[in-house]
C-alpha cells in the first residue's frame, strides 16, 4: 500500500485530487480516505475551554465573592 498526502478543498461534497496525483490514481482504484479538518486558530486554552467545557459530576461553581478572594 502506498500513501499520498495532499491538501484540498471540498466543493459540493467532492474532494478533487490534485493533477500531480491523478496519474497514480485511476478510475476504479480502491482507496482509503482519512479526512483531517483544519481547525480555525484559537487564542488559547481559555477559549478552548469556553467552547468545550469539561463536565464534572456534582460540580458547584464558586460564588462571585469566593472567586474574588
Amino acid at each position: 500500500m502506498s500513501t499520498i498526502t495532499f491538501t484540498a478543498s471540498i466543493q459540493d461534497g467532492v474532494i478533487e485530487i490534485p493533477e500531480e496525483h491523478k496519474k497514480e490514481l485511476g478510475n476504479g482504484d480502491s482507496v482509503k480516505v482519512t479526512v483531517v479538518k483544519k481547525k480555525t486558530p484559537m487564542t488559547g486554552i481559555i477559549e478552548e475551554l469556553i467552547n468545550n467545557p469539561i463536565k464534572v459530576k456534582d460540580f458547584t461553581p464558586l460564588t462571585r465573592d469566593e472567586a474574588h478572594e
